[in-house]
């Protein structure tokens, strides 16, 4: 008999914890399952095991790769599953005997929901538990979704739901969990199943605890292309709050701006302006740039770029710095972190002088640059920056590439107060040329 319920396990030198994984698996109380052990290129013994348990059970195969990561193992093992519902192990966590038959169940008699999902157990290394898992405790819904970091650590959903929205991301390599559920949410209905059906395995070699900021970083991009995907926008400050970024060699960030929160024309302070930006905001985004620990020094000829992949205007905040002219900050808390501060004064800014529309490019950067609390400025820039822009086109947008250089000095500056100094004349220098 074919099985109807695929239980996918990605394994990567998994080798420690794969043998108790694959046996709470072979010790379910529903016996019709496959259990496809995805072999992502292991440099150990996991490999092994797996061909172990295959040549003893027919109901596990073994399918091993290159390695290629997470989120497109992922895909390749669905796009492979014979089951019509789908599910996933880590091959470091444990399934309770019943959890593939109780959850099977909730979907076979609910053709309204497209996923279930469990609580789950916190253990250590040992198997211990240790504590009842607090994300599957807050209630679910589709716009708690996007405030929440609600992956679920086993949830049973039906494949054909998952071809439906096409697969993960595969991008995405540290938030594969989240970018499935926020795309299954936009699709079909969720139930919960409020009973502790897995163990989750906390210990060092944890991805979430080696990765932690990658995985932030994946976890905004996907929350970021689901609001894309939603229609919805948002307070760019919030979005930042998301990350956790302390101490992390953070990329690039994409957020959303909404219609009343695009920063109008700030003339060679944040970007070229060029009049009003088009009404509409679906394209709208903006890459907060965060130099990596040491990974930008002065560079000799003081010239940096960076690219922006949309239709529209854009606001760029490139290589931010902290009081200190290291070229890397570090978040220490949303209440201190200087670029949350800048950020909120930029929404608070532009909601109480940028509407109602429309308003000149000139007026706007007047506006701004007599208005801006120059500490912060000072905070964000040591020099400040001549902003030039080019285009150039791709197959399926325009790219927007901003050249940012070095205007005020060869050094950096030493103190808040000559940063404060530069601020000062360069406004007023700006204000006389607006004025003129």
């Amino acid at each position: 008999m074919e099985a109807n319920v695929s239980l996918i396990m990605p394994v990567y030198n998994g080798e420690r914890y794969l043998s108790e994984a694959i046996q709470s698996v072979l010790s379910q109380t529903l016996q019709n399952f496959e259990l496809m052990i995805w072999n992502d290129g292991s440099e150990d013994a996991s490999l092994d095991i797996a061909l172990g348990y295959a040549r003893h059970d027919s109901r596990v195969r073994v399918i091993s790769e290159k390695h290629q990561g997470i989120a497109a193992s992922f895909n390749a093992a669905v796009a492979q599953a014979s089951g019509s519902y789908i599910g996933c192990i880590d091959s470091d966590d444990l399934l309770v005997p019943t959890t593939l038959e109780e959850t099977k169940l909730v979907l076979e008699t609910h053709s309204e929901f497209g996923l279930v999902y469990t609580d789950y157990i916190v253990i250590d290394e040992r198997g211990r538990e240790r504590k009842y898992g607090g994300r599957c405790t807050i209630p679910y819904s589709k716009e708690k979704l996007l405030e929440n970091f609600m992956t679920f650590h086993f949830r049973l959903f039906r494949k054909e739901a998952f071809e439906q929205i096409g697969g993960i991301d595969e991008s995405l390599e540290y938030a594969v969990d989240y970018d499935l559920c926020l795309k299954l949410s936009e699709i079909t209905d969720f139930v919960h199943l409020a009973k502790p059906l897995y163990h989750y395995r906390s210990h060092a070699d944890n991805v979430s605890h080696q990765k932690r900021d990658q995985q932030s970083v994946c976890a905004a991009e996907a929350l970021s292309e689901a609001k894309r995907r939603r229609g919805v926008y948002e307070d760019l400050s919030q979005s930042f709050q998301f990350v956790d970024a302390s101490q992390s060699k953070v990329k690039s960030l994409r957020f959303h701006w909404s219609p009343t929160k695009q920063l109008y024309a700030c003339d060679d302070i944040f970007f070229k302006g060029q009049g009003l930006p088009p009404t509409d905001p679906s394209h709208d985004m903006v890459h907060l740039i965060l130099a990596a620990n040491g990974g930008l020094p002065w560079l000799p000829e003081r010239e940096r770029s960076l690219a922006c992949f949309s239709e529209y205007n854009a606001v760029f905040l490139e290589n931010i710095f902290d009081k200190v002219c290291n070229l890397v900050i570090f978040k220490t808390s949303v209440s201190s972190n200087i670029l949350t501060e800048v950020l909120e004064y930029m929404n608070w800014f532009v909601d109480q002088h940028f509407a109602p529309f429309p308003i000149s490019a000139e007026k706007a950067y007047t506006y701004f640059s007599q208005q801006i609390n120059p500490f912060l400025i000072s905070r964000l820039f040591p020099y400040y920056l001549a902003v030039k822009k080019h285009e150039k086109k791709a197959s399926n947008y325009r790219e927007e590439e901003y050249k940012l250089t070095f205007t005020s000095a060869d050094q950096p500056a030493t103190s808040e107060i000559d940063w404060l100094a530069q601020i000062m004349i360069y406004q007023q220098l700006e204000a006389a040329r607006f004025n003129s």
